[in-house]
């Protein structure tokens, strides 16, 4: 199967205009394949800086992937990690996120840009590890289950009917 990663490109434009130029010329320079690029979406924000007079609409091109094996020598690889030089080269706003298998196999490239700053954690473009628990149909507490276990038990005793024991029923009762 091999090491795979989960990966998160990003690059910021303050205009619509900037986007459609960079991605034409992306293009142009075959920096990244039709096909590669129509991985991406366009995520559009309302930009708030600190200083509201600053507020704008800025457009996100986004790259998610996951559970991909992510290794500079795959081309398609390269031709992502291209695009974002081609964006830092130009000044734009870039976040390059990937987390491997490994907890502690993260890397993090993130540029607020020499064009317009736009704060990339404000978006929720940060490395947070959690860890995602499947839930039971229903959920009791340990407490609740000895509880129910000694009400049984009484219930059986009070019918005059031996109630099964075992040695946890023993145990855990006692």
């Amino acid at each position: 199967m091999g090491y795979r990663s989960d990966v998160v490109n990003a690059v910021a434009f303050e205009s619509r205009e900037k986007l459609l130029s960079f991605l034409t010329e992306c293009r142009l320079l075959d920096v990244i394949s039709t096909e590669e690029l129509a991985t991406y979406e366009i995520k559009v924000f309302n930009y708030k800086p600190y200083n509201i007079e600053k507020a704008k609409i800025v457009y996100v091109l986004h790259g998610e992937f996951e559970d991909v094996k992510w290794y500079d020598t795959f081309a398609c690889v390269s031709e992502h990690i291209a695009m974002l030089q081609l964006a830092n080269d130009k000044g734009y706003p870039t976040c390059f996120i990937r987390l491997g298998e490994d907890t502690d196999d993260t890397e993090e490239n993130v540029h607020s840009g020499d064009d317009f700053e736009f704060g990339w954690w404000d978006y929720g473009y940060e490395v947070i590890r959690t860890l995602d628990v499947c839930e039971g149909d229903v959920t009791i507490s340990v407490e609740d289950l000895i509880n129910s276990n000694r009400a049984i038990n009484e219930r059986s005793s009070d019918d005059g009917q031996q109630p099964e024991t075992s040695e946890s029923q023993d145990t855990v009762s006692a």
